[in-house]
């Protein structure tokens, strides 16, 4: 098949309802942007490219002229891997047959043959086998050689790839094969190397000045605690009343002890080098990720801190228009003396070659412009301009009113069109009045929209709502107004229920008990004693979740990232970790009663931590309102609410802490040590 041909083949691929035309809304199905407003802007680009003739469709010809064109300095084997490229994109999207594994290792044999011998040869295998010591990496390679080479002859061929991967990847399912694969093209044959580690050839002065003394001082401290334990039973202190041992007693054990103790020993910060109870490596006192701070981190670092916030799905890309209205917040009160924004924002477009409409920007670029446009703002100006624009996503650094009014706008801008529509405002509407009727939202929609635009800017809605609320004298009471109507609660705050007292004060301290939306453990429990629809989303760590769970609980995993926003991101993606919760969804509607209300999304952890974190980051990938569990599981589990063992379903009185400090934090028996 010569290339013309294959072309159109892939062009009757993409081509789904056979009429000879790709279509806009068949380009939008192969975008790869999460959002659909992020897949209409791929798709208007890829048939701007494509469409020669002007008349808003790809006809075969018109398909075949831009990739003969394309491909004209392609050698065969690159325009394959084109070729290869564009059916697993169609396929990714649902439009023909996935590729199979078979296909999938040739394309990676071919990038691994950088000489395009049709080999892996020595000299190849060399560089693929890691970055370690050149003996190290001589072994390794010879190593993988003897691993390969089956008929030995000095070098890997295709075929002999292809087996041992096969065999590699039997027991394996397509998203492991899939991750293999990956790992492959990222690092070479290092991937089969991961978790190898040796020891460096200096290890030896640092076991001895470090190691050493650290085991010795644990050891002597243990038995300083083998000889209190002692005492300890001698005198019946662990009995209940003197009388018996409690529920779920064990005898002390001195390794186990040990490594908590050197596990402590070894996370602790150094003298003097952190304040009491922060941690290290990005985890607190309790385990979880440090939020890093905004006053911590320079001008480049707030910029990229910026983008991060704004690039919400993690796609790399965002829109120019959302660099436009961070640059006019920036320059809103005159900053340096610049009062009309465009004249900054103008130039440094044109210089870039941005469009400033309906056109994408990376990060870089995004960096880039931004450096460019506040180069002449002071420290104190570009730190104060940072604050009020990263407030506007995250409430720990509104201070102001608008900072306030700002945050409020972003959670109703639900498309992240930078506008409130009608529709956008029947949110605002029914969070203050349920009852609300077609009229009165009218009524809101003409008082906010000063320009006649049928539209809110962010600067329309901050002023009218400083108009609406400038009665409110308190910043309390106006803080409590703010959050009922980001999240519909009422007056009572659900820590009230929370026990013990301690933990009471722990979540009301927490950072996301105001920001994130709060639901009490008496609703979840009604709600599983009634039968009603209810999605329970578990966000601990794995070694959390299989002491206990609660029941029909399904896992979303959150990973550290002390870059981000709120110190952690979904694992796998926000549109991944979405799709999961969407068939929870999906399965809990099915299963309810006809006259059943719509099932509420509640995330819960140990305390509400690392829930409330959940249920920020699910809201605005949903475009719904995802609860906390105020006080987790714990609270929950103290209120008398059913858990159960992870691997069989069976019901439990037994929960993990979270972590050591969390223990007294469980009132209720548990079995758990």
């Amino acid at each position: 098949m010569n290339r013309r041909e294959a072309l159109q083949d892939i062009f009757r691929l993409i081509d789904v309802n056979g009429n000879g035309q790709i279509e806009l809304k068949e380009l939008k199905a192969l975008a790869t942007d999460p959002s659909a407003q992020g897949k209409l802007l791929e798709a208007n680009d890829t048939l701007t490219w494509l469409d020669l003739d002007g008349d808003r469709q790809v006809s075969e010809e018109e398909f075949t002229q831009v990739f003969e064109f394309v491909g004209t300095d392609m050698s065969d084997r690159e325009f394959e891997l084109l070729l290869e490229d564009m059916k697993a994109q169609a396929a990714a999207a649902g439009v023909g047959e996935a590729p199979s594994r078979e296909a999938l290792l040739k394309r990676v044999f071919q990038a691994l043959d950088k000489d395009n011998s049709g080999f892996i040869e020595m000299h190849e295998l060399k560089t693929l086998v890691g970055q370690v010591a050149p003996a190290e990496s001589l072994e390794r390679a010879r190593g993988t050689l003897r691993m390969f080479d089956t008929n030995e002859d000095g070098r890997v061929s295709n075929d002999e790839f292809l087996g041992v991967f096969e065999f590699l990847g039997q027991d394996m399912d397509d998203a492991e094969f899939h991750g293999l694969l990956s790992r492959l093209q990222e690092k070479g044959f290092e991937a089969l190397y991961e978790g190898d580690y040796k020891h460096p050839h200096t290890c030896r002065a640092w076991l001895e000045g470090e190691v050493v003394p650290t085991l010795r001082e644990g050891l002597l401290a243990l038995l300083k605690e083998v000889e209190k334990n002692k005492l300890d039973l001698a005198t019946g202190v662990p009995w209940d009343g003197g009388v018996h041992m409690p529920r779920g007693w064990r005898p002390f054990s001195p390794l186990r002890w040990l490594s908590e103790w050197l596990v402590r020993a070894a996370t602790a910060p150094p003298p003097g080098s952190a304040p009491e109870g922060s941690g290290v490596d990005g985890l607190d006192a309790f385990g979880l990720a440090q939020h890093v701070s905004l006053e911590s981190m320079n001008r480049a670092e707030k910029i990229a801190y910026i983008f991060s916030q704004i690039d919400a799905g993690n796609t790399g890309y965002i829109l120019a228009d959302h660099l436009i209205h961070t640059v006019q917040l920036i320059f809103a009160d005159g900053a340096a003396g610049v009062t009309e924004p465009h004249s900054v924002i103008d130039p440094v477009l044109a210089s870039m070659g941005i469009n400033p409409v309906d056109s994408t920007i990376d990060r870089s670029e995004f960096e880039q412009a931004i450096t460019q446009m506040t180069s002449m703002l002071s420290e104190e100006e570009f730190d104060e301009a940072a604050r009020v624009v990263v407030a506007q996503r995250d409430w720990r650094y509104c201070r102001s009113r608008p900072d306030k009014f700002r945050y409020l706008f972003r959670s109703l801008d639900l498309d992240h069109s930078n506008q409130l529509n009608l529709n956008e405002l029947k949110v605002l509407a029914q969070r203050m009045d349920p009852d609300t009727n077609e009229e009165t939202i009218a009524a809101t929609l003409d008082f906010l929209d000063k320009d006649g635009s049928e539209q809110v800017s962010a600067e329309e809605f901050v002023e009218a709502m400083s108009s609406l609320l400038a009665h409110v004298d308190s910043d309390a009471e106006l803080d409590d107004m703010v959050q009922r109507m980001l999240h519909m609660r009422s007056d009572a705050d659900p820590a009230h229920e929370v026990e013990p007292g301690q933990l009471a004060d722990f979540v009301r301290g927490l950072r996301t008990h105001i920001v994130a939306a709060q639901l009490p453990t008496s609703t979840i429990m009604d709600k599983l004693a009634g039968r009603q629809p209810l999605v329970l989303l578990d966000v601990r760590p794995d070694e959390e979740r299989l002491v206990s769970v609660m029941p029909g609980a399904t896992h979303v995993a959150l990973t550290p990232a002390p870059a981000a926003t709120w110190g952690y991101v979904l694992t796998g993606g926000a549109s991944a970790a979405a799709s999961v919760v969407r068939e929870a969804l999906a399965t809990a509607t099915a299963t309810a009663l006809p006259t059943a209300a719509p099932p509420v999304v509640a995330c819960y952890c140990s305390t509400g931590e690392l829930g409330g974190v959940a249920a920020l980051l699910l809201s605005d990938a949903l475009r719904i309102t995802c609860y906390n569990l105020c006080g987790g599981i714990i609270n929950y589990y103290n209120q008398g609410g059913s858990v159960c063992r992870l691997a069989d379903g069976k019901q439990v009185q037994a929960l993990h802490p979270g972590s050591q400090q969390q223990r007294a934090f469980i009132t209720r028996p548990n079995n758990y040590r």
